[in-house]
């Protein structure tokens, strides 16, 4: 039998959209009607579709709980084993910023402004959603909020100072807080029906999203072969990951429950913690005369900072939660670490 007879001919795929809260099922189809519909991205699914030959990916939305987000690697491994990844809107963007130099694209306003710095926290795009029925979200997006109040400004809807004041407010909430009507009652200013119209009428990762689709519509229309591309390893994902990457030790080294309370400390002097967390927090705190915070903040006990103590774990606590949610607690235990100690060093040298 001749050889080139028995080569496999690689099965056509329909592109997989994983999508929840940024856009209605129903109008992807009408964008992408070849369409496979999954859920949320969850840690492990492109692993599983890329094994099963899928080879296009459109990610729109993702889970954001720290233990099944999907990862900068899985993204990373699906690319170079050919597969297409085009993110958007939300963690699709993220992704697709992190993962770039390894061939992931993307694309939309929210994709463009991760791309350039001018947002940098996954809390911009987090949102509250109902597992069974993702869309419509139940709070409003940081990123959409910034949007939106930036159109009322232009229309002359609202004054910018006013915004400026909001779209702190909006900072300060988490995110499963963020409504409309609960950002400007932290504002404390009024939000009349035909603002909270004008407002609720900008929606940038439903228009990302969109734009993804029609993207993704006209390339497979130019390149049918992105939906069979043939996969360029025979080894299974879990083989190619574990040893290759380690998540770096945010504390370098310290232990963990040892530095909370300058943790602690640290979230609320640098202004990186939430308003009302630091509002809870304040009445609590008595710091030790004795303690030098420049030189000790990464060796301070709760017995130097007050005395009621469960009263301050416990807030301290619902910050990590808060964090976690937000995966933001990898990056802020890490800058806490490299100030306390950088603060150290220069204070030894006479800086």
């Amino acid at each position: 039998m001749n050889a080139s007879n028995t080569r496999l001919t690689v099965p056509k795929t329909r592109p997989l959209v994983f999508v929840g809260p940024s856009i209605p099922e129903e109008e992807v189809r009408d964008i992408l009607p070849m369409a496979e519909i999954r859920g949320p991205v969850q840690r492990g699914d492109l692993y599983t579709a890329r094994l099963l030959r899928y080879s296009t990916f459109i990610v729109i939305d993702g889970v954001f709980a720290q233990s099944k987000a999907i990862s900068p690697r899985e993204v990373v491994d699906v690319v170079a084993d050919g597969a297409m990844f085009l993110g958007s809107s939300s963690m699709g963007a993220l992704r697709a910023v992190d993962c770039a130099p390894a061939g992931a694209q993307g694309i939309g306003a929210v994709w463009r402004m991760f791309r350039r710095g001018a947002l940098s926290s996954e809390d911009e795009v987090a949102v509250l959603f109902l597992p069974e029925r993702p869309y419509p979200a139940l709070t409003v997006s940081l990123v959409n909020a910034r949007f939106a109040l930036r159109g009322a400004v232009r229309t002359n809807a609202m004054s910018s100072s006013d915004a400026a004041i909001v779209i702190r407010a909006a900072e300060d909430l988490h995110y499963s807080e963020r409504t409309w009507k609960k950002i400007f009652q932290s504002a404390q200013i009024a939000l009349p029906p035909n603002l909270a119209t004008i407002l609720s009428a900008t929606d940038v990762k439903r228009a990302d999203a969109r734009a993804a689709l029609k993207h993704a519509s006209n390339r497979i229309t130019a390149e049918p072969a992105l939906l069979q591309r043939p996969r360029k390893s025979r080894t299974t994902f879990s083989l190619l990951g574990p040893g290759r990457s380690h998540e770096t030790d945010p504390l370098l080294g310290a232990n963990s429950s040892a530095v909370a309370p300058g943790f602690l400390l640290w979230m609320i002097a640098s202004g990186r913690a939430p308003a009302p967390f630091v509002k809870s927090c304040l009445p609590l705190i008595r710091l030790n005369a004795k303690v030098e915070l420049r030189t000790q903040l990464d060796g301070i006990t709760w017995d130097d900072i007050g005395q009621d103590k469960p009263g301050l774990t416990a807030a301290m606590g619902a910050l990590i939660i808060q964090l976690e949610q937000s995966q933001t607690l990898h990056s802020e235990k890490l800058r806490h670490i490299a100030v306390s100690r950088a603060a150290r060093l220069h204070a030894q040298l006479g800086i």
